[in-house]
């Protein structure tokens, strides 16, 4: 079947619909219909992972959200309610949508938008429509240009037309009328398109650092680091401001590789220099710890209360409460960390000794950095085969736990040196080290949560539904480290496949001379 011809464009700037219809009044009469207007922010997290994900979600003035996800709109009436996660919403498709998208990150104003549109029919002589369009707007910065009562808020303006089936030649004689106001076409007349013509696009982090492979161990190892410290600094107002969970994560996870970093490549560093920026780093990091170990236990706290019967559900509010108002105190003594002429003091210092010119004062500080990373990646490789081989169903949990460490040191290094490789060739290996380290963590996070509950149930023994509840959960996280335990060995004897070991030894023995001094 013939695909009707269809096609949208970005007009010039200042086309209304009056200059549309002196473009087309020698050859058709245009129809149009009402049009529609609004007023609407452009919402999305700090990630931008709905825009990545190229889908649009906007709050209208009259407090309904709309996503735009390809061709479907999805819209919910939300009244008064400011909804900020996903889980503020009701169980409704938009609500399942922003789940996946968003996950545990709050949405926030990235954009004031209006948008305005009206739909329009042109007719030939005998007054049948031949095609159909619609005529749509953006502005932006309304409200400014409004309270300041300057120049008019920036519109950009777009059409689209439908060709109808026996009238092919109208449609085009249509598009022949209107080249004189267009300025460029559009792939498709979707809201991301014409945000993106508008002018607003998001700038992405990049997770790369921009390192070479022949590029000298030091200066890469403080290229990264700087580049990781910085992105912890973004993250400390969203923390400071409270206004979701992950940036603290954020802030903490880039201070943790920055750390690990540091010490996986230590010998490209004076020993003084090194220790120093350890004990500095560890100090930032730490005063962090226990607003972490608080949150994560309040993101969990829908699965403990689905995981115990409803008899102890006043016991799980009960420690759920206890817990709350311990993080708003942990929260509070951060922010005043975060505002203290100390810690700015000890961050500025870390990152000024960073920016220092290369000491190259240590043997490996000089050698071209491919060649030292894939040395230590296939270390870390060989030992993690060792020490997974002598695990069975009897061995202490203190050598479960080595493998755990080791295997987290040998993500790291493979994430961070990740662009001197071809894509295709690590990311399988990254993929297969993560289900390794899902089930390794999963068996240490129990027993870590267990210990949490513990110290609970140890300092709320006057209160027994509290003290009943984490008992309960206590048990219940016994069995589920258990069955962790009993899937350790099959998850790396999957790692330790042959196809497996002979990718790595491929991909990182080639990828450092036989010569190269160990």
């Amino acid at each position: 079947m013939m695909q009707l011809p269809a096609g949208h464009w970005c007009l010039q700037s200042a086309v209304t619909m009056t200059d549309m219809i002196k473009q087309l009044a020698d050859d058709f009469r245009i129809e149009c219909f009402e049009e529609q207007n609004d007023s609407t922010t452009l919402l999305d997290d700090y990630d931008r992972d709905i825009w990545q994900a190229n889908q649009v979600l906007l709050l209208t003035a009259k407090k309904n959200y709309r996503l735009y996800s390809g061709e479907e709109t999805i819209e919910y009436a939300a009244g008064t309610t400011q909804m900020r996660f996903w889980w503020d919403f009701p169980d409704t498709p938009i609500q399942h949508k922003l789940r996946k998208l968003i996950d545990l990150r709050a949405l926030l104003p990235i954009a004031e938008l209006g948008l305005a549109s009206q739909q329009f029919v042109l007719r030939n002589s005998d007054a049948k429509i031949v095609v159909r369009g619609e005529l749509s707007a953006l502005r932006s910065d309304v409200h400014d240009a409004v309270a300041q009562h300057d120049e008019k808020p920036r519109v950009s303006t777009f059409v689209s037309l439908q060709g109808l089936r026996g009238y092919e030649k109208e449609f085009q004689q249509a598009l022949d009328n209107l080249q004189a106001l267009i300025d460029k076409p559009l792939p498709s007349l979707s809201l991301k398109s014409r945000i993106q013509c508008h002018g607003f696009d998001v700038q992405l982090s990049s997770k790369v650092f921009g390192i070479e492979a022949h590029e000298p161990v030091e200066k890469a190892l403080r290229q990264m680091s700087l580049s990781m410290l910085n992105k912890a600094r973004e993250n400390e107002a969203g923390v400071i401001d409270d206004i979701d969970t992950e940036f603290l994560h954020q802030y903490r996870v880039s201070l943790r590789k920055t750390r690990s970093l540091l010490n996986l490549m230590k010998k490209a560093l004076p020993e003084e220099l090194h220790l120093r920026l350890k004990e500095q780093l560890g100090k930032i990091a730490s005063a962090t710890n226990n607003l972490r170990d608080l949150d994560v236990f309040l993101l969990e706290k829908s699965h403990y209360q689905s995981m115990l019967p409803p008899a102890f559900a006043k016991g799980v509010e009960q420690l759920f409460s206890v817990i709350a108002q311990q993080r708003e105190k942990a929260r509070r003594e951060v922010v005043k960390t975060f505002q203290s002429v100390g810690y700015e003091q000890s961050f500025a210092e870390v990152l000024q000794t960073l920016q220092q010119s290369p000491l190259y004062a240590t043997e490996l500080a000089a050698r071209p950095v491919k060649t030292v990373a894939s040395k230590k990646i296939l270390g870390r490789f060989e030992k993690i085969r060792r020490l997974g081989i002598l695990i069975d169903a009897d061995t202490p949990a203190e050598q479960v736990h080595d493998l755990r460490i080791e295997c987290k040191k040998l993500r790291y290094m493979m994430e961070f040196f990740a662009e001197l490789y071809a894509d295709k060739a690590i990311k399988p290996l990254i993929k297969s080290l993560k289900k390794l380290q899902t089930i390794l963590g999963d068996f240490n996070d129990y027993e870590v949560q267990q210990a949490f509950l513990a110290g609970y149930e140890k300092a709320n023994r006057s209160k027994p539904a509290l003290s009943a509840a984490c008992n309960g959960l206590i048990a219940l996280l016994y069995q589920q480290q258990m069955q962790a335990r009993a899937q350790v060995m099959d998850a790396f004897a999957q790692f330790n496949l042959p196809d497996n070991v002979e990718a790595f030894e491929q991909l990182f023995t080639k990828s450092r001379p036989e010569q190269e001094p160990s």
